[in-house]
């Protein structure tokens, strides 16, 4: 708590997003997967905004807001709707994006708590879908209302541009006689990129240090980056465009009804 504080001397500091940590990593394939996936965004990109003072989404499970920005904007979350049906989920980046357009959202590392992730594929895929639809929604928020000199609205804008060109480029290069004729030689090329990629992006792996987790398991996770990296550009890439599609289907939180992960017994 008093680390996820300190941010707010800087009085420009509406909201601080702390740092959230998957605790149920060594359960399973698809635990290790999402923290592998998990842990760069939370460490790496959040980060990144931070030094702009324009983190975009706040973990809810711990985050930081100026107690002015939540009495000014109390009630709205009861009250918003997206084509006319109400919106219950994305609290959390709803309020982020209050406190940004008060002043600077920014990231506090050194406060940490953990969190239980999905361990079975069904309560994994709904929880996704449902994070999909709600940024959806609220990416159509920041173009509406935030600054176009802004990070915030530039952001979907380079994710839908990156969007449309990974589907543009493959079907150029195969409808492209001169390009097919080398698609061997590009696909190669690709894998080795993007598991560089990967590998570059995952190095926040090893900023988290843990006392129930040995150098080797963080390794270990090392290595599985490219297979992360697989699973988003096979299963989480198609499931992201279904979300676009049915972005106003937002009236049920769908993974809340029930606690569906629990920690095992020590």
């Amino acid at each position: 708590m008093a680390e996820g504080l300190k941010p707010f001397a800087d009085p420009r500091v509406k909201s601080v997003a702390g740092l959230v940590v998957p605790l149920n990593v060594k359960t399973n394939l698809l635990t290790r997967l999402t923290a592998v996936l998990y842990i760069p965004f939370t460490r790496g990109l959040r980060s990144a905004q931070s030094v702009l003072g324009s983190v975009l989404i706040n973990s809810g499970t711990l985050a930081f807001y100026r107690a002015e920005v939540v009495r000014k904007h109390a009630g709205v979350y009861e009250r918003e709707s997206f084509r006319g049906v109400p919106m219950q989920m994305n609290d959390d980046s709803m309020l982020t994006m209050y406190a940004r357009l008060e002043g600077r959202t920014v990231h506090q590392p050194s406060a940490v708590c953990f969190t239980l992730v999905p361990d079975r594929p069904r309560h994994y895929f709904r929880q996704q879908l449902r994070w999909m639809r709600g940024t959806t929604v609220r990416h159509l928020w920041w173009l509406r209302h935030m600054p176009v000199r802004s990070l915030a609205f530039w952001m979907p804008v380079v994710e839908y541009t990156h969007l449309v060109l990974a589907l543009l480029v493959p079907v150029t290069v195969l409808f492209t006689p001169h390009l097919r004729e080398q698609t061997g030689s590009l696909a190669w090329y690709t894998l080795i990129l993007g598991c560089a990629m990967n590998y570059l992006v995952s190095l926040r792996l090893f900023a988290v240090r843990r006392t129930d987790e040995t150098l080797g398991h963080q390794v270990l996770m090392f290595v599985l980056s490219p297979a992360a990296g697989l699973w988003r550009l096979i299963v989480l890439r198609p499931l992201y465009l279904y979300a676009m599609a049915t972005c106003w289907r937002i009236g049920d939180w769908g993974t809340r009804t029930a606690v569906e992960v629990r920690v095992a017994p020590a």
